[in-house]
């Protein structure tokens, strides 16, 4: 009895297998090259839409954001503190949304420079929300947080994995400090 069931249950899938296949039609073999994409037919790669960036300020005092693109990999950033010294620190760059902060700070640039493409002065439990044009795909957006007093207590470099091109960009203060996120896609 088990024998004849297992081969019915062999015979019916194996039925099943073959049923529902449609007959393949043969492509006809050409020589033109393939159709390359002409201005009114872009690939989405070719090109992307814009950024989101939403920047929040859930703290209780006041800050300035300042928002830098850059067009490569950010992995070394020069720092300037208020003794006038000054120092450049690795950074990793591994697609995680990192926020660095650093006692005395009064300038953080990414080293190669950045376009700077928007600041925002932001009152406590504000924000700013936009589109930019984002990087592309290997760029980072660089952000800061300057309080009131003009020192820079945050830095961040807003990067994602290899192959993948920044779509949305998350940079907020609250009570507890600073975080940041990222959204990416291929």
């Amino acid at each position: 009895m088990r024998v004849s069931s297992l081969l019915c249950c062999c015979l019916v899938v194996l039925a099943g297998c073959s049923v529902g296949q449609a007959p393949t039609t043969p492509v006809p073999e050409t020589s033109d090259p393939p159709e390359q994409p002409t201005a009114t037919q872009r690939s989405p790669e070719s090109t992307p839409g814009p950024l989101q960036l939403n920047v929040t300020n859930g703290a209780s005092s006041s800050y300035t954001f300042t928002v830098g693109v850059v067009n490569r990999s950010v992995d070394r950033v020069r720092l300037t503190f208020e003794n006038g010294s000054t120092r450049t620190v690795e950074v990793p760059v591994d697609g995680i949304a990192r926020v660095y902060g650093y006692d005395n700070l009064t300038k953080a640039v990414p080293v190669g420079g950045q376009e700077i493409v928007r600041t925002y002065q932001l009152t406590p439990r504000s924000g700013a929300r936009a589109d930019i044009a984002p990087p592309p795909v290997g760029g980072a957006v660089f952000l800061t947080a300057v309080g009131a007093d003009g020192s820079v207590d945050h830095f961040a470099v807003l990067t994602c994995d290899r192959g993948e091109r920044l779509r949305a960009v998350d940079f907020f203060t609250t009570q507890q400090g600073v975080g940041a996120g990222v959204g990416c896609s291929r």
